[in-house]
């Protein structure tokens, strides 16, 4: 399905929090071997490398 309809049937992306709920996710995580908590690691991981980034690119106020 292209992503502009996608986006036009779901009212835009669905949270991060909420694609984590959906069994669906967790019989594709479990058929993959990929545990929740590997998962969220790798989450908070890209989390701090773009935070990183962000803070990189735009200063702190002085």
């Amino acid at each position: 399905m292209d992503n502009r309809r996608w986006r036009s049937l779901t009212k835009g992306e669905p949270a991060l929090m909420e694609l984590l709920e959906d069994p669906i996710l967790h019989l594709v995580m479990r058929r993959d071997g990929v545990t929740e908590e590997s998962l969220q690691t790798v989450i908070a991981q890209a989390k701090a490398n773009l935070w990183r980034r962000h803070c990189r690119t735009f200063p702190a106020a002085a």
